[in-house]
């Protein structure tokens, strides 16, 4: 019981350091979440859950990582980096839509579930975090729990995306309508230039590769 205390201690820390780190999802979250608040936020956390299961069964399997495949990982980076310039374009099209005095499209949760699983497939620190620390969670929880140990791990990590995710779009929903149009324009300027910059980080790891 000791161990499985401290082991769900465990991933309970390493999941919040990977759900709270910049990166696409972060980003997405902020920038769905002005157009669909939390429930868009909640649908993003979805759609990379749908991506993770299948990922830690599998290396619960014994299958290696996706990113260890030779030339996996220049691939990833690349259409991960045009994923994240064509979001990047996608919302300032939104905001200068919405400065315009149109109504901006509002966020769909399919659109959104689709996206979460999108940014987490073309994500190659995604595919690192799982090759690496992720790995050693997968192989930790097999050793306490057997077969069942795998399933319970991402038992045990999901919430901290969900509530990270649906945080992050609750808290940008409700920060567009208290900030004005000059704290709204800021906030849309930063939520570009962090997908910018990723995929621009995206670029230089596909070229690097």
């Amino acid at each position: 019981m000791e161990g499985m205390a401290a082991f769900a201690a465990a991933v309970a820390a390493v999941s919040a350091t990977g759900a709270l780190a910049p990166g696409p999802l972060l980003a997405a979250g902020a920038a769905i979440g002005l157009r669909g608040g939390a429930r868009a936020g909640l649908a993003l956390a979805a759609g990379h859950a749908a991506v993770e299961l299948p990922l830690v069964l599998a290396l619960g399997a014994g299958i290696a990582p996706l990113g260890e495949a030779d030339g996996t990982g220049r691939i990833v980076s690349a259409v991960g980096a045009a994923g994240m310039f064509a979001f990047a374009a996608v919302h300032a099209r939104q905001a200068l839509t919405r400065r315009g005095g149109s109504a901006p499209q509002k966020a769909s949760a399919r659109g959104a579930l689709a996206m979460g699983a999108a940014l987490s497939a073309a994500n190659p620190f995604f595919w690192a975090w799982w090759a690496t620390v992720g790995l050693k969670l997968v192989a930790d929880s097999s050793s306490l729990l057997g077969p069942w140990g795998p399933p319970a791990l991402f038992a045990m990590h999901i919430p901290m995306d969900v509530a990270a995710l649906g945080a992050v779009a609750a808290l940008a929903a409700r920060g567009s309508s208290a900030l004005g149009a000059r704290g709204r324009l800021a906030m849309d300027v930063a939520i570009v230039a962090t997908m910018a910059t990723v995929g621009a980080a995206f670029a230089i790891e596909a070229v690097s590769a």
